[in-house]
């Protein structure tokens, strides 16, 4: 028998036509269906994040790699009063500068328009949607964004749902069963079979933003969010809100909070690190304060100082020195054009 010459070499193969081959073949399977279900890996078909809304808040957005992802679902979840739907309104205004839609269902009614205007968004355009059970929810949900995308007008510009909040929405089974026998399974359930299997490809494919907002329970194993592990599992990101101190001014009246936002998944890079928590000022009437919050990081970076009593700020930019009162800081920092100076500095240390 004659032996194998060791020097025989395995056939070349040409990856540009293999590719070309794949393509080929995604394309046969594609045009079965309305939308992509196949494709190669190279060319991004639905794994990669390539466009974000700013939540309105520079650290925030270098925390989440951009802001909140377009074509993903994302949940913000934190205890009463820690500044969910103040996040929340601002990513709808930053989306409205984009020139954007947003839809809104708003569970527990707390939705200021006069707060929201100061904030810069803009009320007549924002859809804003009315429902009294989970299933009632997405399902219309479900027909705005078809409408939305259907629409000459509106059929390519960033679109955002938020909901306010997921914790305050029941299922049909508890608003029809007085006794409730479907258990405390029925809602999670429910919330499964929209973000777990009907919403994904809709979201993806019409390029949507969904921000979710959610409460914070506490059990004997320790803090959860309602709802199932539909949402977590789903979510490309994941921030914990905290409030962290109460603002008040010289006569003791409470103005504000300050927020801290802690990002325990990220699905975008894949990557968690120690620096993944930022804080910001939030006002009762202005909302978040993002010059101010920039001013603080670099205060405790020591790139900036602070008097040991808070009295004054200072700065030290290449041998020129800017100081003010605290309270002056924005109208101090307007004035000199420092804002370009801070940002970079922020940039460099994040």
């Amino acid at each position: 028998m004659a032996k194998k010459n060791k020097e025989d070499k395995k056939p070349s193969i040409d990856l540009t036509q293999q590719l070309k081959a794949l393509r080929e073949i995604a394309k046969e399977l594609n045009d079965s269906f309305d939308q992509p279900v196949a494709g190669v890996a190279s060319d991004g078909m639905t794994s990669d994040v390539e466009e974000f809304i700013s939540t309105g808040s520079t650290l925030l957005d270098i925390v989440m790699r951009g802001g909140v992802p377009i074509g993903r679902f994302t949940e913000i979840f934190g205890r009463e009063g820690s500044g969910k739907s103040t996040i929340a309104t601002s990513v709808m205004a930053q989306c409205q500068k984009k020139n954007g839609i947003c839809i809104l269902l708003d569970t527990e009614g707390k939705f200021s328009k006069d707060r929201a205007i100061r904030m810069g968004l803009r009320p007549e355009a924002v859809l804003e949607l009315n429902a009294s059970s989970v299933e009632m929810a997405f399902e219309n949900l479900i027909k705005l964004i078809n409408s939305v995308r259907e629409n000459d007008a509106t059929k390519d510009v960033p679109l955002l749902v938020v909901l306010d909040t997921l914790a305050a929405l029941p299922s049909e089974a508890e608003l029809t069963d007085d006794s409730f026998s479907g258990g405390m399974m029925d809602k999670p359930r429910a919330i499964h079979r929209y973000i777990g299997r009907k919403m994904p490809n809709l979201v993806k494919q019409h390029k949507v933003a969904v921000l979710i907002l959610n409460q914070v329970i506490t059990g004997p194993k320790g803090d959860s969010t309602p709802g199932g592990s539909a949402l977590p599992f789903q979510a490309t990101q994941r921030a914990r809100v905290r409030r962290m101190e109460v603002l008040k001014d010289s006569k003791d009246i409470t103005y504000g909070i300050v927020t801290a936002v802690q990002l325990v998944k990220n699905a975008v890079d894949g990557n968690l690190t120690k620096s993944d928590t930022v804080k910001f000022p939030i006002t009762f009437k202005d909302g978040i304060e993002d010059l101010i919050s920039l001013v603080d990081f670099l205060i405790e970076s020591k790139i900036a100082e602070v008097s040991a009593k808070g009295a004054w700020v200072k700065f030290d930019i290449n041998g020129t020195q800017f100081s003010c009162y605290p309270k002056d800081v924005k109208t101090k920092v307007t004035e000199h054009n420092l804002e370009p100076w801070i940002r970079n500095k922020v940039n460099e240390l994040l």
